[in-house]
């Protein structure tokens, strides 16, 4: 389950070649914010941007196989860098870094419901 809180996030592995598999690492880094009011909503940049912190410990994976995770206590209403790479026991044979972007939008107030009206 995904909330407005959370994230989750899913890979595909690419060939291995010279690592010795050590782990999946997943960083976030909160980018931007936003703030809404009627008819508006406006993001602005995360100023000083905070440093990237790692996902631990659920998207920190010692199996090569699990290709998926969630990220949790993510501020809601916000853009973050996302960050991950496969670790080997040589550092040398590591992955660059796979980037994307996670937006964490609230969720609205339901709908009323049997609305009337008396006169």
């Amino acid at each position: 389950e995904v909330n407005h809180f959370s994230f989750r996030l899913d890979w595909i592995p690419q060939a291995s070649n010279d690592c010795r598999f050590r782990n999946w690492t997943v960083e976030v880094q909160q980018q931007r914010h936003c703030v809404s009011s009627p008819g508006i909503t406006t993001c602005t940049p995360v100023v000083p941007l905070q440093p990237w912190y790692e996902v631990y410990p659920t998207c920190y994976l010692t199996d090569r196989s699990i290709t998926t995770c969630k990220a949790y206590r993510m501020i809601s209403f916000s853009f973050y860098g996302v960050r991950m790479r496969e670790r080997c026991s040589d550092r040398t044979a590591e992955s660059p870094d796979a980037y994307t972007e996670a937006e964490i939008w609230p969720f609205l107030a339901d709908t009323p419901e049997n609305v009337t009206i008396d006169s």
